[in-house]
């Protein structure tokens, strides 16, 4: 798993695998699957959440 500057409690760090991102909205926790795609004009992919 990479390391972030961001400290998760430990239970959210069980479902945070590769391919996903964590993101905290409020109180909440969400997790994204995050992926990358090709833009016309920029020099490097670009990330896409789902």
């Amino acid at each position: 798993m990479p390391k972030t500057g961001k400290t998760y409690p430990d239970w959210v760090q069980e479902y945070r695998v590769r391919g996903t991102t964590v993101k905290k909205k409020g109180e909440k926790y969400y997790l994204y699957k995050r992926t990358s795609r090709r833009v016309p004009g920029k020099k490097y992919p670009q990330p896409v959440d789902t």
